[in-house]
């Protein structure tokens, strides 16, 4: 990353040994909204200071300044609070803001593209959608698949919605850690197979805020017992 050696990395190699201990990780996302960062930036912290092991900001609609700025503000309090901060699909913004990581999705730039430009350090996410994704994600520099949707939601048609039950092939046939997507609150944990996943992604469960730090303990008390 854009830090370089003076970098401290113990952030990155915590999460990928949680990525390989039980309980399965919370990975929070949080979206970003335009006209609502403050929200977006309220919510991040929250989740850094009450144990989301991982938090990714997902601004589809934001202009790269913006996102960058954002990626900033937050940086400071989510490296005080350990856990690596993860920006969706913007490797120039990770870059440029020092995010702990990228997630990737199908259509974005390549795995092994942005490998090279992030360095071996990063943390890199790539998502699926379906078992032949997964087969063919197997050997990518990645350190972990999302997978899913597990249940519809108001962002996944129904054709992409895999649903529990292909869980536990799709860790069958992945050597790479599985963090499964999509439509997850804590009352649904009890249908997935959580055997076969490092962790459980969320979104729109975390909201709105006076429920954030419920919720979160309910998933993180919940996957306890998995």
């Amino acid at each position: 990353m854009s830090t370089g050696a003076s970098r401290n990395l113990g952030i990155e190699a915590a999460f990928r040994t949680r990525l390989g201990r039980r309980p399965p990780i919370v990975y929070a996302i949080v979206d970003v909204r335009q006209d609502d960062l403050a929200q977006a930036e309220a919510l991040a912290v929250l989740l850094f200071s009450f144990g989301a092991d991982c938090v990714q900001l997902r601004a589809k609609e934001l202009a790269p300044r913006r996102f960058e700025a954002l990626v900033r503000a937050l940086h400071p309090r989510a490296e005080a609070a350990g856990v690596p901060l993860i920006v969706n699909d913007r490797v120039d913004v990770a870059l440029a803001a020092g995010a702990r990581g990228v997630h990737l999705g199908q259509d974005d730039m390549p795995p092994a593209e942005a490998r090279a430009l992030l360095g071996s350090e990063a943390i890199l996410g790539y998502s699926t959608h379906s078992l032949d994704e997964i087969r063919a994600a197997q050997g990518l520099p990645v350190d972990y698949l999302g997978f899913g949707a597990m249940f519809s939601t108001k962002t996944r048609l129904a054709s992409r919605v895999t649903g529990p039950q292909a869980l536990t092939l799709a860790g069958a046939s992945s050597t790479l850690p599985l963090i499964a997507i999509g439509g997850i609150v804590p009352e649904r944990l009890r249908d997935l197979p959580l055997a076969s996943v490092a962790g459980v992604a969320a979104a729109a469960a975390f909201t709105p805020l006076e429920h954030t730090v419920d919720v979160l303990q309910r998933f993180r008390d919940t996957l306890r017992g998995a």
